[in-house]
């Protein structure tokens, strides 16, 4: 047993690392701290004097990150030169007054601010962002030349002689190039976007449009959302939509729910969840359409997790992130149990792990919010954590970083046997099955 087994340096160290999973002053996840460090160490390197390896007040001006913030206006050359003095007393820097500046300069521009920055990015252009989402699998994912080559709109451009092959891979490469990877990400198919939109530019009537390129953009989007379906059709395209999730799910061979599979599975299975969430808006079908009250008795019961295209999820090697520090262990998969006792609402998960089992219990309910995603009023399952337990631990969960991934959920699908869940944000996607 674990009891008898663990000596005491080996409790230490896992306590140790326990502790790494609480929420502390700094809320970004490791993986982003390293990475983070090596891109300010690749600026600093860049930008500084091959004599002395510093960098003076008037290297960092021109520095872009600084030059961009300027002309938002988030900072001014007057706020650079403060934090510059006061990050070093001489006419220069190291790199660890370097990093010690750049911490002032991000407090200073409010970078904590940038989920908020992406969300107002999606709003501005909330039609893209739901094309994107069609093409992608979900808002934070990305796409390839080829993904774009066969967005609906293209097609038609290409066909109609709007534009040519050529010139749309120069596009696609200019914004790829700038983002420094063979794909783009929601932010690089925004400026795609506007860089299409100025091939049709007038000199005399320019045309702008934040959401799609000015050719013909309401009747592509006309199509895409087309409502003219007779409910017998749309019903069975519903049907054919969730065969083919599942036979996605099940034909990859999925153990631990999709984490570590690889982009181009999770692509392909995100986008045939997508499809179901976009037949079922207005199908019977969809519990959620029934309201809250229809849907909290349905919730009930024990589901299993299919499927997840959850970053945080795969970071962590799981749900509680347990799979990372514990000798052994290996996320294999989870099970979630919501009880239904009047007004009393329980919720249990249950983390597989190999040899290892974690219960993670709480409280459940069902909120009408509004997506942050697509700006219309859902409902969202909240998950408040109370206690997480796993061999001789019995820890408290209500700071427990990991498990923000599923803590705040919207609700777009859901039948007898099948839930689609969607993140608030982040918009990762979650299929569950029920037991």
């Amino acid at each position: 047993s674990i009891e008898s087994s663990a000596d005491k340096k080996t409790v230490f160290e896992l306590l140790k690392s326990v502790d790494d999973l609480f929420e502390d002053d700094d809320d970004d996840d490791d993986e982003d701290d390293e990475n983070g460090s090596k891109r300010l160490l690749y600026e600093y390197e860049s930008m500084a004097d091959k004599s002395d390896g510093s960098i003076s007040l008037e290297r960092l001006l021109k520095w872009e990150k600084i030059t961009e913030n300027v002309e938002k206006g988030l900072v001014t050359e007057k706020d650079v030169k403060r934090l510059f003095s006061e990050a070093t007393k001489s006419k220069s820097m190291d790199f660890e007054k370097f990093e010690k500046f750049n911490l002032s300069l991000e407090e200073k521009i409010g970078c904590e601010n940038g989920p908020k920055l992406f969300e107002k990015l999606v709003e501005a252009n909330r039609k893209l962002s739901e094309e994107f989402i069609r093409l992608a699998g979900s808002i934070e994912s990305s796409v390839s030349r080829k993904d774009v080559e066969g967005w609906k709109y293209v097609s038609e451009m290409l066909r109609d002689g709007d534009t040519n092959m050529m010139e749309l891979r120069s596009i696609f490469e200019k914004v790829a190039t700038k983002n420094s990877q063979n794909e783009i990400d929601f932010e690089g198919f925004v400026e795609f976007n506007e860089k299409l939109n100025d091939l049709f530019v007038d000199d005399e009537k320019p045309v702008k449009s934040p959401a799609m390129p000015a050719k013909k953009p309401e009747k592509i989007i006309q199509k895409m959302k087309n409502v003219e379906k007779s409910p017998k059709i749309l019903e069975k395209t519903l049907e054919q939509a969730k065969a083919e999730l599942m036979e996605k799910i099940h034909a990859a061979g999925i153990s631990g729910c999709g984490v570590g599979i690889g982009l181009d599975y999770s692509k392909s299975i995100a986008r045939a969840a997508q499809s179901v969430i976009e037949l079922s808006q207005q199908s019977e079908k969809n519990i959620v359409n029934k309201g809250k009250e229809v849907c909290i008795p349905s919730l009930a019961g024990e589901w299993r997790l299919l499927f997840t295209s959850s970053k945080q999820m795969a970071f962590n090697k799981g749900l509680t992130g347990i799979a990372g520090t514990f000798p052994g262990a290996n996320f294999i998969g989870l099970r979630q149990k919501l009880d239904e006792d009047q007004q009393m609402l329980d919720c249990t998960y249950f983390e597989e792990l190999g040899p290892l089992e974690v219960t993670i219990t709480g409280d459940w309910e069902v909120r009408e919010v509004t997506s942050l995603i697509t700006g219309v009023k859902s409902l969202a399952m909240d998950v408040t954590t109370k206690r997480v337990k796993y061999g001789i631990f019995n820890m408290i969960g209500e700071r427990w970083k990991p498990l923000r991934a599923m803590a705040l959920l919207d609700i777009v699908y859901l039948d007898e046997d099948i839930r689609i869940m969607r993140g608030q944000t982040a918009n990762a996607l979650f299929v569950l099955e029920k037991k």
